[in-house]
């Protein structure tokens, strides 16, 4: 019974509310595909086990509704949660597998033209390329919301270290020492180890004589070529 009563509550704070369950949705889509999927093939197999047959209640007065409805609620949450919990995961295992798809195409796109790095592309699907980027190379990897910039629009975590990434996909000027300092400030106060600035073009000297002797790493366009190896010409 404690197993059912835990299932329910579970239930409930999934159902609370659209846009609580829009956020949980976006975070668990972050997961894996795979992972997903095997934890909807788990929540089914365990609401299966807590379903059982229906509990047989009489109601043959008006006091007996309450105890019959404490009887049937534990029961009717696993029901419930038998479709519910894997239609979640289901959902979210779909748009993670999007994401990664949509991930891995923008990558295709810049090995088949380096260009597009900069005309072929926006801005968000700009950070994530580079998200993708950092990805191969052993970072676990998350994005800020879109449109939050604040300096920071990857987060990347890899050997107990963690890392900020600000991405610019200027395609005409180079990138200048204030955008370096705005990271460098971010990180300072927030105590964060090593630091990124990526873009698709270059950067300014006094951008490169300020990183120069900090835990920042200042990525051009020739440098995301070489990550993808292709030829920048």
């Amino acid at each position: 019974m404690l197993g059912i009563q835990g299932f329910e509550v579970f239930v409930r704070k999934q159902t609370k509310n659209r846009v609580g369950r829009s956020s949980r949705m976006a975070w668990v889509a972050k997961l894996p595909w795979w992972l997903c999927f095997a934890a909807a093939a788990g929540g089914w197999y365990y609401a299966q086990s807590l379903v059982g047959d229906r509990p047989q209640v009489a109601i043959r007065s008006l006091s007996d509704i309450q105890p019959a409805a404490a009887v049937m609620a534990p029961w009717a949450a696993a029901y419930i949660g038998q479709y519910v919990v894997p239609g979640f995961f289901g959902l979210a295992g779909v748009a993670s597998f999007l994401r990664r798809w949509t991930d891995r195409r923008l990558v295709r796109k810049v090995m088949r033209n380096p260009k597009n790095l900069a005309r072929g592309m926006d801005w968000r699907e700009f950070e994530k390329l580079v998200a993708e980027a950092f990805r191969r190379q052993g970072y676990s990897v998350t994005m800020t919301e879109a449109g939050a910039d604040g300096g920071v629009d990857v987060v990347l975590r890899r050997g107990g270290k963690k890392a900020y990434c600000q991405c610019k996909q200027y395609k005409t000027s180079k990138v200048g020492v204030a955008v370096v300092r705005e990271l460098y400030g971010v990180m300072a106060s927030e105590g964060v180890d090593e630091g990124f600035v990526v873009t698709c073009g270059t950067f300014t000297e006094a951008a490169k004589d300020f990183a120069h002797g900090l835990n920042i790493t200042l990525v051009d366009y020739y440098d995301l070529c070489d990550w993808f190896g292709v030829d920048p010409y």
